[in-house]
């Protein structure tokens, strides 16, 4: 079987095609799960996997992308016999992107999805430059 381990090592092959970053080193998979699939054809033990992810932009013209090599990245694993990616919407704290992020030392960015769970430090540092850009 499978382990948590294993789907993450393998999501590292997956990058924001923006940042040139693996997904796991920008901290954008949040949860795997696994389990045993009986209904899976052929029967030798397989499993279905499930990412919860985020990505670093609410707007991210790469998301169709980036949601496709996580799916067909873990569906070229022979013992994966379903993926399915639940990506989880962002939004900042009164729905709006704090401004003044370069004082960011001083009052840091609080990020949450939709689940309530705070956003990783990587991809809040991420959103801070893009913002700067002007594309988030």
């Amino acid at each position: 079987m499978l382990s948590e381990s294993d789907i993450l090592t393998a999501l590292r092959d997956c990058f924001d095609p923006e940042v040139k970053l693996n997904l796991v080193d920008l901290g954008l998979i949040y949860a795997v799960a696994t389990g045993p699939d009986p209904d899976s054809t052929p029967a030798w033990p397989r499993q279905w996997v499930k990412v919860t992810m985020t990505l670093t932009t609410l707007q991210c013209p790469a998301s169709g992308l980036i949601f496709e090599q996580v799916h067909n990245r873990l569906a070229g694993i022979a013992d994966v016999s379903k993926v399915e990616v639940d990506p989880p919407q962002l939004f900042a704290l009164g729905g709006k992107f704090i401004h003044g992020a370069l004082h960011l030392a001083k009052h840091p960015l609080h990020l949450f999805n939709v689940a309530g769970e705070s956003i990783p430090p990587g991809a809040q540092r991420l959103l801070l430059v893009q913002q700067r850009q002007g594309r988030a």
